[in-house]
């Protein structure tokens, strides 16, 4: 075979793989939600409860929180499909951002999102 027949069989066969394996808009939803409930149970282990009632208060604020989340991100997040990859894109403040790229059966997050979790997300719970 000729190095080009090689090449191409190779490339097409990676294509291939990256077509089956792209990940869904359910996929990028979860990516997401595991994101930012990791960052917000780190937050809470954080601060050490002081009797049976703040860890009550916890418990309930996690699950309140995880509920909220599930919502906000059913209703803000989407995904445009591109066949061998796929974009996950958030409406924020009327805006349509991207804020992830799907790709091999995994989600990546631009550095925004990291910002958001450490910041915007526990600002919200604050406000809670």
């Amino acid at each position: 075979m000729k190095k080009r027949t090689l090449i191409f069989i190779f490339l097409a066969v990676i294509a291939i793989i990256a077509a089956i394996s792209n990940p869904d808009a359910a996929q990028h939803r979860e990516a997401l939600k595991t994101k930012i409930k990791t960052a917000w149970q780190k937050e809470s282990a954080s601060k050490v409860a002081q009797d049976d009632w703040d860890e009550l208060i916890q418990g309930l604020g996690n699950a309140f929180g995880g509920v909220l989340v599930e919502g906000i991100l059913k209703e803000s997040v989407s995904t445009s499909n591109y066949v061998l990859f796929s974009f996950t894109k958030i409406n924020w403040e009327g805006e349509q951002h991207i804020i992830g790229i799907g790709v091999f059966g995994n989600v990546f997050f631009t550095k925004e999102v990291d910002q958001f979790v450490n910041d915007g997300v526990f600002k919200l719970k604050s406000k809670l």
